[in-house]
């Protein structure tokens, strides 16, 4: 017999809706929208000669910090599915 509950509930001990690709995209934006505030106030505070990588590199990496959080949503949403149809599989035993 399997089990899935804990302290005598019938819920599951992984809670899916935890899995909320959403979450993931929201915090790869709100670590670029970071990042480049603080690469904005580091550029208004000193020379030019401060920071020695392009503004493409710049604006890159905060990209990069997106993206990131949208491959993070993606594995989240597969994985949630899997777990939803594991889970429905071993109700209907």
């Amino acid at each position: 017999m399997v089990s899935f509950g804990r302290g005598g509930h019938d819920t599951p001990s992984v809670d899916i809706w935890r899995l909320d690709p959403r979450i993931c995209i929201l915090q790869g934006v709100m670590g670029a929208l970071g990042y480049w505030m603080m690469v904005g106030m580091a550029l208004s505070q000193s020379n030019s000669e401060f920071l020695s990588e392009g503004p493409i590199l710049l604006v890159g990496k905060g990209v990069l910090l997106i993206a990131t959080g949208g491959l993070a949503g993606l594995i989240a949403q597969q994985n949630r599915r899997c777990l939803h149809e594991e889970i429905y599989a071993l109700e209907r035993r």
